[in-house]
């Protein structure tokens, strides 16, 4: 189905008032939910569904779906193998019959084959990378370099130290990292 065409039977919400409402309470109830794969599930279902963009509304679904997974440090989802055609046919059911079973199946499946991509090029690199070891770290600095907004010069000599053991050479890493 090509992008922009709606399936018969599925009518997008026509007001904007509607879709503004529509839309804060799917975000108010994504909030409500604790659990990061059923709020990723949900929001992937519902955010697409009351259309509020003109284009890309399921597009933009998957990276709203990421949010609560990467907040919790778990692995992303990707959709790369799922077939369009089955993705497509399991959002509408859920427009249409509010089932959700089809894409809880694609979404199931997309993220057991993402954890396994990535347990893979973990092996592959053997200890993660300086950037993922640190990252709350770098996080940390970043937040408070953003919330502060010194210039270059007054941001350097602020940043905090490492709350985090480190080998001898990290911090010199870290801070150059925070510096760039």
């Amino acid at each position: 189905m090509a992008a922009g065409l709606q399936k018969p039977g599925f009518h997008p919400l026509e007001t904007r008032q509607l879709i503004e409402k529509c839309f804060n309470q799917i975000l108010a109830t994504a909030a409500a939910i604790r659990d990061p794969f059923a709020q990723a599930l949900f929001a992937m279902a519902q955010w697409p569904y009351p259309q509020p963009f003109d284009d890309v509304n399921r597009r933009v679904s998957r990276p709203a779906a990421n949010t609560p997974l990467i907040k919790t440090n778990l692995t992303p989802l990707s959709l790369t193998k799922a077939p369009v055609a089955a993705y497509t046919d399991a959002v509408f059911k859920v427009y249409e019959f509010n089932r959700v079973d089809l894409l809880k199946a694609i979404f199931i499946r997309a993220h057991e084959r993402s954890v396994a991509r990535c347990a893979a090029v973990r092996q592959s690199l053997g200890l993660p990378p300086f950037r993922l070891k640190h990252r709350k770290t770098l996080r940390d600095i970043a937040r408070e370099i953003v919330l502060e907004r010194p210039d270059r010069q007054a941001a350097c000599p602020v940043l905090p130290p490492a709350p985090t053991p480190m080998a001898a050479r990290e911090p010199d890493q870290c801070r150059e990292i925070a510096e760039n």
